[in-house]
């Protein structure tokens, strides 16, 4: 009878131990989520790729490597597109005509979904991107298109604000 009420005991607390985790990981992509609509509407953010697609190729990728910047002048992409290596592309350059639309809410959804659009123009880069953040949260897809042989690159990550992230403001000239 001890070993019995032991046992139920233990899956109790597991059961709540899991539950708080599970509401403290709700209250921090919230948050998130709020911190990047904020970012968005600003037009000062930075997309973290964790995959990346070229045409029929698609990869995984370190993504604290890969990203997509854009404040209000200047906008970055940078792309090193295998997990490991240091040989990838930086391509800053200005930004202009930068869009932000809010798709409405649909019965039941909490927020809209987000597209953003802007030219970047620079030495190497002369494109536009179009960046979709998906619903209650900070998830986002980023089409640069044309960047590649005429081929359209797409990632798939997270976005946040640029202040967060000194080292990329600093380092790669991103300052107002």
């Amino acid at each position: 009878m001890k070993k019995v009420f032991i046992i139920i005991f233990a899956v109790l607390i597991g059961t709540a131990v899991s539950q708080a985790k599970s509401k403290q990981q709700a209250r921090e992509d919230s948050i998130d989520c709020v911190r990047a609509i904020r970012a968005v509407e600003r037009g000062s953010f930075v997309m973290f790729a964790e995959r990346i697609s070229i045409g029929a190729w698609n990869n995984i990728v370190d993504d604290d490597m890969n990203f997509v910047a854009v404040n209000p002048k200047k906008s970055m992409v940078q792309l090193v597109p295998v997990i490991g290596h240091f040989a990838g592309v930086n391509l800053p350059g200005t930004q202009s005509n930068y869009k932000v639309t809010a798709k409405p809410s649909k019965k039941g959804d909490k927020g809209p979904e987000y597209n953003i659009s802007w030219f970047v123009n620079g030495a190497y880069i002369n494109a536009q991107v179009f960046v979709t953040m998906y619903r209650d949260s900070n998830d986002a897809m980023a089409v640069i298109a044309g960047a590649y042989s005429g081929q359209d690159v797409t990632l798939y990550g997270k976005i946040f604000p640029l202040e967060l992230f000194p080292e990329i403001a600093g380092s790669y000239d991103m300052r107002d």
